[in-house]
């Protein structure tokens, strides 16, 4: 549960299309956008696992007044450090090449 807002700017009629809504940050966003007054719509689908997801989940969704590309993995467990390059590339993989 997030602590009551503090935020003045309501969003009220605004259609906000958060993408992977069900994973990471995704839930509490949406009760975000949602407490501040805005329709969400939340995607779910993996949008690294298909070129095609992205265009998908904006034409699904209909007119949208924000895209809030949530792009969301689990961390790797290692110190930032010690990760290798292959280990990079695959947590970036799924983040920047949707967009």
């Amino acid at each position: 549960m997030l602590p009551p807002m503090t935020l003045t700017t309501r969003l009220d009629g605004q259609r906000v299309l958060i993408t992977q809504a069900d994973t990471f940050m995704g839930p509490d966003l949406t009760e975000v956008f949602t407490r501040l007054g805005a329709t969400v719509i939340g995607d779910t689908r993996a949008l690294g696992d298909d070129p095609a997801a992205s265009a998908a989940a904006v034409a699904d969704a209909g007119h949208v007044d924000t895209l809030l590309l949530h792009l969301a993995i689990p961390a790797p467990s290692p110190p930032a450090q010690s990760i290798g390059a292959a280990d990079w590339r695959s947590c970036f993989a799924p983040m920047v090449g949707p967009l």
